[in-house]
């Protein structure tokens, strides 16, 4: 697929899976329960939504999204920002929690080399967000 700003394709598996793509089941995912696993400056490397599996470029993904600034800075101490936008983040008995500038908690789990954010929970929708750390 393409048209006169990005290019794609399309690959349809029969468990969802496939090799070099992020795992997307969140049931695969492991809570986070140290800082230094959060620390560091995260692109968007892929999400899901409604059950399709989207990665590849940062700033296709980024365009495709319509996100906006997705890079995600996480900083000691609980500060951060996401894009352009503060954030901030803690670590309690549940795991790591993202909160962004109005204050709504994002779960944040690992999963290998991924920081996957669930946004989809707290705003009743189906969509995950798959981050690597840049830095």
């Amino acid at each position: 697929m393409s048209d006169e700003e990005a290019t794609g394709g399309m690959k349809f598996t029969r468990d969802g899976t496939m090799s070099g793509s992020p795992d997307a089941a969140l049931a695969n995912t492991s809570k986070i329960t140290k800082e230094d696993a959060l620390i560091g400056t995260w692109t968007l490397a892929g999400m899901t939504q409604n059950g399709a599996v989207i990665y590849g470029d940062p700033e296709a993904l980024t365009q495709a999204s319509q996100l906006g600034d997705s890079t995600l800075e996480l900083k000691a101490g609980g500060k951060g920002s996401f894009g352009a936008e503060e954030a901030a983040w803690e670590i309690g008995a549940d795991g790591a929690t993202i909160k962004d500038n109005v204050g709504t908690a994002i779960s944040a789990k690992a999963a290998g080399e991924y920081l996957v954010l669930d946004i989809g929970e707290p705003f009743d929708m189906d969509m995950t967000l798959f981050y690597r750390k840049a830095s």
